[in-house]
């Protein structure tokens, strides 16, 4: 099982780094003999420079020394919140879009008065979603669509840019499963439309480290610099940005970490697996496949990686492995962020791996596993998206931070008639709008009820839900966030309802708290 830790991680990462480079300023030193004389001091100098730069522990929470490298910049503070205290995040699901029309569908006035602040005078918010489809003009656009194994290429003009921001979204997170619907062309075409709409969006890029670096936002009003990553741990094949390597150019794609499926089975079925894999080796020698040796602990076949559990009860469950370079890579621009904004929010798109169910091991998921290490390596707030139905909410506090949260699924905010599919189940119509105050040491999670299968409205159209629908989902989010002990309170708000959690800042688990 995979247990990811930023400060190792990055660590040895930076190591190998700082490592190759001097390997090669040591081979350009040796290589103009002409200048010999003048150019070992300045070896011998890089060399011990070098060498004592690897000594430093990595910097990383709990593992770095108190003593920092830089007196005026104490470490401990790098986490520290500076923003606003009525500065307000509101995260919301994912926008899918599929439409010639150049404007959205009427949305609920009071479900974009969530997200604009409006309904809040006393705050500013600034509003986060997941955009799932491309943005291109359709008259001159020249590229064309990859659809890979999907029934459609979501394409929509570039005017809705200017429409999501009249609905009251400030920022949004592209790397999913349908941020190359077009290509990259319908990627590059829909940073266009953004930006020039004036929407912040992050998890694209021309290579790995733009994908990866965070997308920043100066609250007008000063009332702090939000910082907005994105990255998918679902996504078709070869559409994640790679960097470059020597003379090869990068390529441009998404933020991804890839996986790679775990399944944990008996001991006798591992023995099995193994006798398979060699009868498609051998098949015109059976007789090759009777007498062979233990397998090893892992075995590969059809994709898949099977091992054996160190308890009976973990035999015949499933878990996933992940790139361990990517996973690290992602946490350092998560930390850089962090230490050049008020407010990280990191936004994961899973799609429809199933990978927060609650269960007794919830802790244990790879979701839950990346999650923890984000808010370890400096983010405010975590929100997984792609999957159409809402996932469960904990509170996670980190071993010398405060409070943080994390949506292990938040549905959908939008889907237009024509994108909308057939749901293969009825809770795939709810969703969510949270609004999180910036307390450092307490933060309120304001959570509104979202239908979006309203009687007075097409299907997919967001709407503030009812008091009955708004209690229907409010129950079943604290079912499924009752694993991580989550505490969600109902209270009135005007005609309907809406959650509250409130998080003790002291030490130790409380209610509405996680571990």
């Amino acid at each position: 099982m995979d247990t990811f830790q930023p400060a190792k991680l990055g660590g040895e990462w930076a190591a190998a780094r700082a490592h190759s480079a001097l390997h090669i300023r040591m081979m350009r030193c040796g290589a103009r003999r002409g200048a010999l004389t003048t150019i070992v001091p300045l070896c011998a100098l890089i060399v011990c420079t070098m060498a004592c730069a690897q000594s430093i522990a990595p910097a990383a929470p709990g593992v770095r020394p108190a003593a920092p490298i830089d007196a005026n910049r104490p470490y401990s503070q790098e986490l520290t919140r500076s923003a606003a205290a009525d500065l307000v995040i509101a995260v919301a699901g994912s926008l899918i879009i599929d439409s010639p029309a150049a404007t959205l569908s009427s949305w609920d006035p009071k479900v974009i008065e969530l997200l604009n602040g409006k309904a809040f005078p006393a705050t500013t918010t600034v509003a986060v979603a997941d955009l799932q489809t491309t943005l291109i003009e359709p008259t001159i656009f020249a590229g064309y669509p990859y659809a890979w194994r999907g029934p459609r290429a979501y394409a929509a003009p570039s005017s809705i840019a200017l429409e999501l921001k009249n609905q009251g979204l400030t920022m949004l997170a592209r790397a999913n499963m349908h941020a190359l619907d077009w290509g990259i062309d319908g990627m590059r075409a829909t940073g266009e439309a953004l930006d020039s709409a004036g929407l912040k969006h992050a998890g694209t890029g021309d290579r790995e480290g733009l994908a990866r670096m965070a997308s920043f936002l100066e609250e007008p009003g000063g009332k702090g610099r939000i910082a907005l990553l994105a990255t998918a741990i679902s996504f078709r094949p070869t559409t994640n940005a790679l960097s470059t390597h020597g003379v090869a150019p990068g390529r441009p794609g998404i933020s991804g970490i890839e996986l790679m499926p775990l399944h944990l089975v008996p001991t006798p079925q591992r023995v099995q697996l193994q006798r398979m894999v060699c009868r498609f080796q051998y098949p015109n020698d059976p007789q090759h496949c009777e007498h062979l040796p233990p397998p090893p602990t892992t075995v590969s076949v059809f994709g898949s990686r099977f091992e054996s559990g160190t308890t009976p009860s973990e035999d015949y469950t499933s878990d996933y492995e992940v790139n361990h370079v990517q996973v690290a890579n992602e946490l350092r621009s998560v930390r850089e962020a962090k230490q050049n904004s008020d407010l990280v929010v990191l936004s994961i798109a899973t799609g429809e791996l199933d990978l927060a169910e609650p269960s007794a091991t919830a802790s244990a998921t790879v979701l839950v596993r990346l999650a923890h290490a984000a808010i370890d390596a400096g983010a405010d707030l975590v929100m997984a998206t792609g999957a159409p139905s809402l996932g469960p909410i904990e509170i996670y506090r980190s071993a010398d931070g405060p409070p943080r949260p994390i949506f292990y699924g938040m549905g959908r905010l939008y889907c237009n008639p024509l994108a909308a599919p057939i749901p293969d189940r009825p809770d795939d119509y709810d969703s969510i709008i949270v609004r999180s105050g910036v307390n450092a040491n307490r933060p309120t999670l304001e959570i509104y009820p979202i239908d979006l299968r309203a009687s007075d409205a097409p299907a997919g159209i967001p709407r503030l839900a009812s008091a009955a629908r708004g209690r229907q989902i409010l129950e079943r989010l604290q079912r499924l966030s009752a694993p991580f002990r989550t505490v969600i309170r109902t209270e009135a708000y005007g005609a309907t309802v809406r959650g509250l959690i409130v998080v003790d800042g002291s030490a130790g688990p409380a209610a509405g708290q996680g571990t």
